[in-house]
């Protein structure tokens, strides 16, 4: 369930960032400080992006931050954050991205059902226009708990 992964620590809304290596590293920064990742998994996040290219930005807007699993995991989580000005990840179709979701896992498939739950959330238009007009933490978490509730 997504609400075993987003709480209010680890949901930003609104952040500044100057580019996309920036973006990534502020949606992060919360999982560094709850110790659920190491800073090199930042790091990480930003090679992949730099050897792979932009391949994070899934759909239109949303950029899905991740490395591989590994002992840069402390514990399976995920952070969301919404960008008060959007940035160009350099995407041909998906650009520009004003959300950013990072996802750390230390096994190869555990996340993959939080990460199917997200998918379908982030298909429906109400949700993607309430997290870029949203200024509250807990109207985020309260559209999770209700779409949970629907399972």
């Amino acid at each position: 369930m997504i609400t075993d992964f987003l709480n209010e620590k680890t949901i930003q809304l609104k952040v500044k960032a100057v580019d996309r290596e920036d973006a990534i590293r502020k949606a992060a920064a919360c999982l560094v400080e709850e110790k659920k990742i190491k800073q090199d998994y930042i790091e990480q996040m930003i090679e992949a992006l730099h050897k792979f290219g932009p391949y994070i930005v899934v759909i239109p807007g949303i950029a899905l931050a991740h490395a591989e699993a590994g002992s840069t995991v402390m514990e399976e989580c995920m952070s969301m954050m919404t960008l008060k000005e959007p940035i160009a990840f350099g995407h041909e179709s998906n650009d520009p991205v004003s959300v950013v979701i990072v996802i750390a896992s230390n096994t190869k498939d555990k996340h993959l059902e939080v990460l199917m739950d997200m998918s379908k959330l982030l298909m429906k238009k109400e949700f993607i226009q309430l997290l870029n007009e949203s200024e509250d933490v807990n109207e985020i978490l309260n559209y999770f708990k209700i779409e949970e509730e629907k399972k």
